[in-house]
Parts: structure tokens; sequence; C-alpha cells
């Protein structure tokens, strides 16, 4: 990953990865209406089964990029990671990470 101080995704570099974290209250969201799904994996979170997807994303209202994508219900909440690059190979290449990242996620 890359250790860039970014505070938008469009001032990344080629390189770099965007990481959002959130939480909401009820259902898990879809990604966005315009996330294309390029591929996915089944990864677990606490002995929970949780599909990550990646793909292109082109919003209408903000920046392109590519998107890898995960929601975890868990209670009453959903915790979302989005993780965004500005090319194809920042996301590819930073798939393996982010399913560490999501697996190790912790639940209270």
């Amino acid at each position: 990953m890359s250790s860039e101080r970014v505070g938008t995704p469009l001032e990344l570099t080629s390189a770099g990865i965007f990481l959002s974290l959130s939480v909401v209250a009820g259902q898990c969201p879809a990604p966005y209406p315009y996330y294309r799904v390029d591929g996915q994996a089944v990864v677990t979170v606490a002995g929970g089964a949780v599909t990550r997807t990646y793909g292109y994303l082109n919003s209408p209202e903000s920046e392109s990029g590519w998107m890898i994508y995960a929601a975890i219900a868990h209670g009453s909440n959903c915790f979302t990671f989005r993780y965004i690059t500005l090319t194809q190979a920042a996301q590819l290449d930073n798939l393996a990470t982010a399913d560490r990242m999501i697996t190790t996620f912790q639940l209270a």
C-alpha cells in the first residue's frame, strides 16, 4: 500500500490508494449504481462470509477510478471498506492487502 498523504482520491498518484471506512445503521448499502463489478471473492470476517468485489467506478458526480469494496453486516450496523485507486494496476496490486485488512477487521 502507498503512504501518500491525500485528502481526496483526485490527489493520488498512479500508485496511490484511498481507503474509506464507514459504519451505517441498518442494512448494508449497495456499492454504487455506477460501479461495474469485474471480479469478487468470498473472505471470512469473524467467522462469517463476506463478499469482496473489485471493479470500475464511473460516477457522474465525481472522478472515475477503480474500487475494491466490502460490506460487513454486524448486529444492527454495516461496516464498509472502499479502496479507490486511479489506475487498474494499483487496484489489482492491492487486492491481497485489502483482503488481509478486511479479514482481520475486529467486530465487537
